[in-house]
C-alpha cells in the first residue's frame, strides 16, 4: 500500500513538474513576444517621428551602451579593459542614436498619457528581481538608492509601462501583405468588366453612298 501511495506522488510529482516547466516556457517565451513587439513599436515610431537631436545625449547612450556591453563581458568571464573603448563607441553610436530617440518620443508619449511609476510598480518590479537574484528586496532597494539608480529605476518601469500600453493599442495584422495586394486586384477585375458591360453599345453609322 505504501509502495502504492508512493508512486502515485512520484507521477504526480513528474506531472507537476512538467506543468511547471511548460508555464515557465510559456512566460519566456510571452516575454520574448512582448519585446520584438515593442522593439517593432519603438522602430515605428522613430521611422514616422524625425528630429534633430542634440549630439550630446547620444553620446551618454553610447556611452551607457559600452557599459552594459563591458559587464556582459565580464560576467562571461572576459577582461572587458582588453576592448578598444573608443571603437566601441564608433561602433554604437548609430544605436545608440535610435535608442536616444526611442526614449524620447516613449517619454513624451509617458507624459502625454499621464504614465508615472507609482511606489506600488517600484516595489513589484523590485520584488521581482530580487526574487531571480534569490535576495531580499529590502537590500536590492538599499542597493539602488546607495548606488543613487532609482531615478533611473523609475524611469525604466514607466517606459516599461507606455510601452505595454502601446502593445495593447497596436493593431497587428498577420495577413500577407502581398497576398492581400493580389486578392484587391482580383475584387476589381469584376467590376472593371460589368462597368464594360454596362457601357451602351453604339450602332456604326450607315455609309451614305457617294454620287
Amino acid at each position: 500500500m505504501i509502495a502504492r501511495i508512493a508512486q502515485v506522488a512520484l507521477h504526480l510529482f513528474a506531472h507537476v513538474h512538467e506543468v511547471c516547466r511548460l508555464l515557465l516556457f510559456a512566460h519566456v517565451h510571452a516575454q520574448h513576444v512582448r519585446a520584438e513587439l515593442a522593439q517593432k513599436l519603438v522602430k515605428e515610431l522613430i521611422k514616422r517621428n524625425d528630429f534633430p537631436i542634440a549630439p550630446a545625449l547620444v553620446e551618454r547612450h553610447a556611452q551607457a551602451m559600452v557599459a552594459r556591453a563591458k559587464r556582459q563581458l565580464q560576467a562571461a568571464g572576459l577582461d572587458p579593459e582588453a576592448m578598444d573603448e573608443r571603437r566601441m563607441l564608433g561602433d554604437f553610436r548609430e544605436s545608440a542614436e535610435r535608442e536616444a530617440r526611442g526614449a524620447i518620443l516613449v517619454q513624451a508619449i509617458a507624459e502625454r498619457e499621464g504614465i508615472t511609476a507609482s511606489d506600488a510598480d517600484v516595489q513589484k518590479r523590485i520584488a521581482e528581481l530580487a526574487a531571480a537574484r534569490n535576495e531580499a528586496p529590502k537590500k536590492l532597494r538599499a542597493d539602488l538608492e546607495r548606488e543613487q539608480a532609482m531615478p533611473q529605476f523609475e524611469a525604466q518601469i514607466r517606459e516599461q509601462k507606455t510601452l505595454d500600453l502601446l502593445i495593447s493599442q497596436a493593431k497587428i495584422s498577420d495577413e500577407d501583405p502581398t497576398t492581400a495586394k493580389q486578392e484587391s486586384k482580383q475584387e476589381a477585375k469584376p467590376e472593371a468588366k460589368s462597368g464594360a458591360a454596362d457601357k451602351p453599345k453604339t450602332t456604326p453609322k450607315k455609309k451614305e453612298p457617294t454620287p
